[in-house]
């Protein structure tokens, strides 16, 4: 099926973007308690070490080749996703261009619609 998809999107005339964002953390913030035999409940949570995530969206072309890339803390919401597109957008192309997202709740808002 795949192939079949590859040749169909070769027919199309248009640069063919993927867009896709992830997001990379050393550790997970945990927060751990303790209490003393016969009290109520914890008397003093303590937070694990923690280390901000990395967040990026980055658009490859068919040729497997990165376009753009964005990288910034923590997460990417709808505005970010929109910044982005308004970048890729702004690149010179011969063709017209054609994106696929995959099903990122960012990209339902009526914003980037």
């Amino acid at each position: 099926m795949l192939p079949r998809f590859i040749e169909i999107l070769d027919t199309l005339e248009r640069e063919i973007y993927f867009i896709d964002e992830a997001t990379f953390s050393v550790s997970q913030t945990r927060r751990y308690a303790w209490s003393l035999p016969g009290s109520d409940g914890p008397q003093q949570p303590v937070n694990s070490l923690y280390f901000v995530g990395v967040a990026v969206i980055v658009a490859i072309n068919m040729d497997g080749q990165i376009v753009k890339l964005m990288t910034r803390e923590r997460g990417i919401d709808k505005f970010k996703v929109l910044e982005f597109l308004t970048k890729l957008g702004q690149i010179p192309t011969s063709k017209p261009k054609a994106i696929f997202l995959d099903n990122l709740m960012a990209h339902h808002s009526i914003e980037a619609g």
